[in-house]
């Protein structure tokens, strides 16, 4: 856990929020590293490394429900927490995911967001027979085709601690080579 003066330092352009709840940033914080790689996949990939400006809304609804705070407050915690949320190397947070089991089977799936979300390990075509990959056309300069076209699915993950459990997988395509 960070300490408090680690949590100040990132929250005191905001006064608001340092009357908050250690417990509830903590929390927010975590929620946020949870559900990283879903908020990667829906942004544009400049955004991978840096925090993006704004959440996608299906999981600052997601977020906003599960910590039960007000619009203006979830808006807040985006604005002071984000790059510390967003960075690995700051300090590490941990969160029993099973105690969230019931906030996302009651915000979570009307939102689309499922416990776990299983995406590509890869934004980009690695196909060796793909028509597009640099290394086809005798050059080790430039990047592969993006995947594109994602479909989301809700799945069923069955789980020996928490029994079945709804999640969701992405799927995507590449146009070059048809993959």
């Amino acid at each position: 856990m960070p300490s408090f003066a680690e949590l100040y330092e990132h929250c005191r352009h905001l006064p608001a929020l340092l009357d908050m709840d250690p417990d509830i940033m903590f929390t927010y914080i975590a929620l946020i590293r949870h559900l990283k790689p879903q908020i990667i996949f829906t942004q544009k990939s400049a955004f991978i490394h840096t925090a993006p400006q704004c959440l996608p809304s299906s999981v600052h609804e997601f977020v906003k429900e599960t910590l039960d705070t007000d619009e203006v407050t979830a808006d807040m915690c985006w604005k002071g927490l984000r790059e510390l949320a967003w960075s690995p190397h700051n300090f590490a947070v941990s969160m029993d995911i099973a105690s969230f089991v019931p906030k996302f089977l009651e915000s979570g799936i009307p939102q689309n967001i499922g416990i776990y979300h299983f995406f590509p390990p890869t934004h980009k075509c690695l196909m060796q027979h793909c028509p597009n990959n640099p290394m086809n056309r005798g050059s080790s300069v430039g990047t592969a085709p993006d995947l594109r076209e994602p479909e989301t699915h809700q799945a069923m993950l069955f789980s020996s601690s928490n029994g079945p459990l709804p999640v969701y997988t992405t799927s995507t395509y590449c146009r070059s080579c048809c993959t």
